[in-house]
């Protein structure tokens, strides 16, 4: 089972720390071993909450904010930051459809400075992803064990 995570994020005093597998692809990097639920949409996208807060270090209290590791790339640090919660992402993960941040920037154009709204899609699709009919395992796209004579669509439908 080692072989498939990077222990490196670890406190270097822990048991289980190792460096081997440090900023290697594809391996499956163990941020913290506190945690108490965990919902990763896809890569670079997931909710991380702590049984102690990562702050102030307080056994868990369900109305701290500071035992949320939040990861969603792609969308403003500070909707992230604000707007986002544990259960948002869970909706995300069992809903159909695209949840809408609204995230608003100070932009500049001709030295004129104005408020403009932007609107950010929150979703667990993962485009590079086929699910199989079984509803748990998945195909690379492109990979040579999708059918090439048939639409592959048809068949399989990507992840959302």
């Amino acid at each position: 089972m080692e072989e498939h995570l990077d222990l490196s994020s670890l406190p270097n005093w822990h048991p289980l720390y190792s460096d081997r597998n440090a900023s290697v692809g594809g391996k499956w990097k163990i941020v913290t071993l506190d945690a108490i639920s965990v919902i990763s949409l896809r890569v670079k996208c997931y909710s991380i909450r702590l049984g102690r807060c990562a702050f102030c270090s307080a056994v868990f209290d369900p109305r701290c904010k500071c035992n949320l590791v939040k990861k969603a790339s792609g969308i403003p640090r500070s909707t992230i930051i604000n707007k986002l919660d544990h259960q948002m992402y869970e909706d995300a993960l069992v809903r159909e459809g695209a949840l809408t941040l609204q995230s608003y920037a100070v932009e500049s154009k001709n030295h004129n400075l104005s408020v403009v709204s932007r609107e950010y899609k929150f979703h667990s699709l993962n485009p590079r992803r086929y699910l199989l009919p079984n509803m748990i395992d998945t195909y690379a796209f492109g990979d040579a064990r999708i059918s090439t004579t048939e639409n592959p669509l048809q068949s399989m439908t990507p992840i959302m």
